[in-house]
């Protein structure tokens, strides 16, 4: 996960601060790291970010864990959870040593296909309940104690495989999911819960959507799929998914277009086209608003990945 220089490790990085580094197999994407802060230079993991999710829990000690401008000390038997994506650093904290397992996992183990109702409903209701972009975990609550009983099994099957323990960790993780997706509901008991009519209607549509994104569509076209108006369709996805079907359409273009990046040798123009976007200067402005860098960008910062494994 770390080169190292001068006897100390760092996270190697691209320009644009996207850790890059090998961890797990292709097919089993999942590594436990062994982490002593003291290890670091001038005791701090410098800023990255990742496209993968990271678990950690400290055994001895503290550190300091800054995730964008939010700033906490996580103490001994405590750990935290960094979503893909969010800038953070880690470093000594005061005087303190800092020893901690940290878990780098893709989350594609997790949901599975971004097709999937996992995707949709389970994976994508927690990214987008928790606008910080980190959790931290306590045993003060059943919360974080169930999580980091859960993570402790996963060290420990890490650490001694068992015959199974691909299917053991995929276990303890989906868990890990659930109970954070429990809690996410517990969050919003006071709001009006979706009824199943509108969720089956939701679904009804989003498949549609999903096997015509490449397509012209309008909003006429995504309404008549549910045989509901235009309007209806509109309020329909505010009230189930805080979004217009226009900003879930192009959302799933660009999820889609990243699928493509990812593999073959397609161009950024034959990518756009492909996924329904009729300019390539729009797909790239709208690539860039929403992970913050252009297509090329990201499919070269895959590359330099691919390259460290």
């Amino acid at each position: 996960m770390r080169n190292e220089i001068n006897n100390k490790r760092r996270v190697p990085v691209t320009s644009g601060n996207q850790a890059v580094f090998s961890y797990g197999t292709y097919g089993f994407p999942c590594e436990l790291f062994y982490d002593n802060i003291d290890d670091f230079a001038g005791g701090t993991v410098e800023w990255h970010w990742q496209l993968e999710l990271e678990f950690a829990v400290v055994l001895k000690g503290s550190i300091e864990l800054t995730v964008q401008n939010d700033v906490i000390t996580v103490h001994e038997n405590e750990g935290y959870i960094i979503f893909p994506n969010k800038l953070h650093k880690v470093k000594k904290n005061g005087g303190q040593c800092g020893l901690y397992r940290t878990i780098i996992i893709s989350p594609q183990l997790i949901y599975g296909d971004s097709r999937s109702i996992l995707f949709h409903k389970y994976y994508l209701a927690v990214i987008d309940a928790v606008s910080t972009g980190f959790i931290l975990l306590n045993r003060d609550n059943s919360f974080g104690n169930n999580i980091l009983d859960e993570l402790a099994a996963a060290i420990q099957l890490l650490t001694r495989p068992s015959l199974n323990y691909e299917l053991e960790i995929h276990r303890r993780f989906v868990n890990i999911w659930s109970i954070l997706y429990g809690g996410v509901q517990d969050a919003h008991d006071r709001s009006p819960r979706v009824s199943s009519k509108d969720e089956n209607l939701t679904n009804k549509i989003l498949s549609f959507i999903h096997t015509n994104y490449k397509y012209d569509i309008t909003l006429d076209d995504i309404a008549r799929s549910g045989s509901i108006s235009k309007s209806e369709c509109s309020r329909l996805f505010q009230r189930t998914l805080s979004c217009t079907p226009f900003e879930y359409l192009t959302n799933y273009r660009i999820l889609k277009s990243q699928e493509y990046l990812s593999g073959g040798d397609y161009s950024i123009t034959d990518i756009a086209g492909l996924v329904g976007f009729n300019s390539v200067n729009y797909y790239t402005t709208v690539f860039r608003k929403n992970l913050g860098f252009t297509p090329s960008q990201y499919k070269k910062q895959l590359k330099l990945s691919f390259a460290q494994m």
